[in-house]
């Protein structure tokens, strides 16, 4: 059986030359959710080629430079179980011209 991600995707679209907007699009969770369950929580964290990047936590659209690998670290915190959930994804930026 496949494990569940809470990722959809990370999009990237192009905003100029060199600049991508990278987005996480997360199944319907916590604050995604149409009908709000008190208490659940989803937060996001960036990585750049390993680095952590503290100033896009709990952003969950970031403006990059192309021709870089990002990793989106996703958890979900929930009052109906006692552990949290948690995923990552990877992708390498395209060239932005």
């Amino acid at each position: 059986m496949k494990r569940l991600s809470l990722i959809d995707a990370l999009e990237q679209t192009c905003v100029s030359v060199g600049v991508v907007k990278l987005s996480a699009r997360i199944l319907p969770l916590g604050s995604f959710r149409l009908k709000k369950l008190d208490g659940e929580v989803v937060s996001i964290k960036w990585k750049r080629s390993g680095a952590s990047q503290k100033q896009y936590d709990d952003q969950f659209e970031i403006l990059v430079d192309s021709e870089e690998e990002w990793t989106a670290y996703v958890e979900l915190k929930t009052p109906l179980v006692k552990q949290s959930f948690q995923s990552e994804k990877t992708v390498r930026i395209k060239e932005c011209s």
